[in-house]
């Protein structure tokens, strides 16, 4: 299991990417798992959201735009390419792709799939 990492100061779009990014990890192998989604909440939860939506709210919106996402290997490096940007900086892109593994861990397993994403993400975000 991966060690607790430490919070970067973030802004509410980062916090917001971040939400997005890991609600696209959940759709990496197409199962989506109660643990994962348990731990998303308990990732973000910790982030300081400061928005009028509270995460589940936020999680109604987020996942229409992820699930399209998710369809396609295109769209999903498309939402990568734009999560990084609203990440901002290598302190938020590394930070996120730290949370990953604690979300993919949830199930204690991460498949050949979520490893691929994973390796996308990093791409991506030029990590």
């Amino acid at each position: 299991m991966s060690e607790p990492t430490a919070i970067p100061s973030l802004t509410q779009p980062q916090r917001e990417a971040i939400f997005d990014f890991l609600l696209l990890g959940t759709y990496a192998d197409s199962v989506l798992k109660l643990a994962e989604n348990e731990r998303l909440f308990e990732i973000v939860s910790g982030l300081g959201w400061e928005s009028y939506q509270d995460p589940g709210e936020y999680s109604d919106s987020a996942t229409a735009r992820v699930r399209k996402a998710s369809e396609t290997d295109e769209a999903t490096r498309e939402f990568l390419a734009a999560l990084s940007v609203r990440l901002e900086n290598e302190e938020a892109k590394t930070f996120a792709l730290a949370v990953l593994l604690r979300l993919l861990e949830a199930d204690n397993q991460i498949d050949e799939s979520e490893q691929s994403f994973h390796a996308a993400a990093k791409a991506a975000f030029g990590i």
